[in-house]
């Protein structure tokens, strides 16, 4: 029999929660309207597109193809089958859901078991190099490059994450190629499905985005958060405080919202926060991919940890080299001397799948 303080804490948080869009109903609708304003301007052109393009790769006979290409990479890196590829592909170009949509489409053509594309949702999370580029490099840090060169930093953090979760799973074992079926789903009747279900998730990923921004508004203008960035200027010793505490919990709760407060904080203080954060994608990304997967559970402490390891590695690569660029008392970013430190993060994510495949063949004997 569950215990009653279990079976109460829902309702008590729920009750809770209305209390506070109640009273602080003002600060509820400017943070939902920003949501709104986001998913309008950022979320629906950057991420629809591409959620329709992955849905389409999963029931394409090209998405076989790109299975052949990195099933090597799947398998010895991130030991999941090599039918999860596409998902990989999608989530690196797409952006956070595309991966986690093309994954719960793989897994109902039954291409991917449901303990297979579990595994793979926590790892399978990037930001899409148009967010990246655009509004963190473009608007941000008004410097496309560097938004390319986090993003970079990002598919690093990512694939030395992706394999750490890995090692206690057995490197799975080549698959036949699969019987195509008799009749292949039509190419017009692909497209239309493919729309309609993007348009679903669509919906679903933008009522998460205005909910987390409406509580964001909420739970700064009650004083939680400027409580809680008070504790943080504390721990950091004054290094993150005042608005970009207020930033830093925002974007833990949604992300979108957190990197429009980023844009208004001098480049070297945002520079200090975003590479966590747009790794970490928020609690709106996690409850955005977990949606994919409808009334499938996803495991949430795997999701959880997994994303905030991705932060914390992508926080740890990038801030040397933003560190050395971004000076810490202007707003300018100085002309960024990108050419080496591109090449410098392609080499280092070469050098991290070179480590991974090393390490899994093993050391010789001496």
């Amino acid at each position: 029999m569950p215990h009653p303080i279990k079976t109460a804490a829902p309702a008590v948080f729920c009750l809770l929660a209305a209390a506070l869009l109640l009273g602080y109903a003002p600060a509820a609708t400017a943070g939902a309207m920003q949501g709104l304003a986001a998913c309008g301007k950022i979320i629906l052109p950057a991420v629809f597109p591409f959620l329709a393009v992955s849905v389409f790769l999963a029931g394409a006979p090209g998405g076989a193809g790109i299975a052949a290409l990195f099933g090597g990479v799947m398998r010895n890196c991130y030991r999941l089958p090599g039918a999860a590829a596409p998902a990989l592909l999608m989530g690196c170009i797409g952006g956070y859901p595309a991966g986690a949509k093309t994954l719960t489409e793989l897994q109902k053509q039954g291409v991917l078991t449901a303990e297979e594309a579990k595994n793979a949702a926590p790892v399978l999370i990037f930001s899409g190099p148009a967010y990246m580029a655009g509004v963190v490099g473009g608007q941000i840090f008004d410097s496309v490059r560097v938004g390319l060169f986090l993003l970079l930093c990002q598919l690093a953090a990512g694939l030395l994450t992706a394999w750490v979760f890995s090692l206690g799973r057995p490197v799975p074992v080549k698959r036949a190629a699969a019987v195509p079926p008799k009749r292949p789903e039509p190419t017009a009747v692909l497209l239309v499905r493919a729309v309609g279900s993007a348009a679903a998730s669509a919906v679903n990923i933008s009522a998460f985005v205005v909910l987390l921004s409406a509580f964001a508004a909420v739970l700064s203008a009650c004083g939680l958060f400027p409580l809680l960035g008070k504790g943080l200027g504390l721990l950091t010793g004054g290094r993150v405080a005042g608005q970009a505490a207020d930033c830093l919990l925002t974007g833990l709760l949604e992300i979108c919202a957190g990197s429009a407060m980023a844009a208004r904080l001098p480049p070297a203080e945002a520079a200090g926060i975003l590479p966590f954060l747009l790794s970490f994608g928020g609690l709106s990304v996690c409850c955005q991919v977990a949606a994919c997967f409808g009334e499938s559970p996803l495991p949430w402490g795997r999701l959880l940890l997994g994303r905030l390891a991705h932060g914390v590695v992508t926080a740890l690569l990038a801030a040397p080299w933003l560190r050395a660029v971004l000076p810490a008392a202007t707003g300018a970013v100085p002309a960024f001397c990108a050419g080496r430190m591109l090449w410098g993060s392609a080499a280092m994510l070469l050098l991290c799948g070179m480590l991974a495949a090393r390490w899994e063949r093993g050391l010789p004997d001496r």
